[in-house]
């Protein structure tokens, strides 16, 4: 919440790489000021699982994450 406020108070505009769980928040409190998160819980519906299998990927430091 912090962080977001943060960005709203700064005048962000922009995306934002956001962790699964927080990203539906994220995106509810930015979006219109049209910014754009990378992740939310819409998964299933909105996003392919290459992009679930790069994000958490990311996330992890896995190889190959760069």
């Amino acid at each position: 919440v912090g962080a977001v406020n943060y960005l709203l108070a700064t005048g962000f505009h922009g995306n934002v790489m956001t962790p699964f769980a927080e990203g539906a928040y994220v995106m509810w409190r930015i979006r219109p000021r049209g910014g754009r998160v990378s992740y939310d819980s819409r998964f299933e519906a909105a996003y392919p699982p290459s992009v679930t299998r790069r994000h958490d990927a990311f996330y992890a430091a896995a190889p190959g994450w760069e």
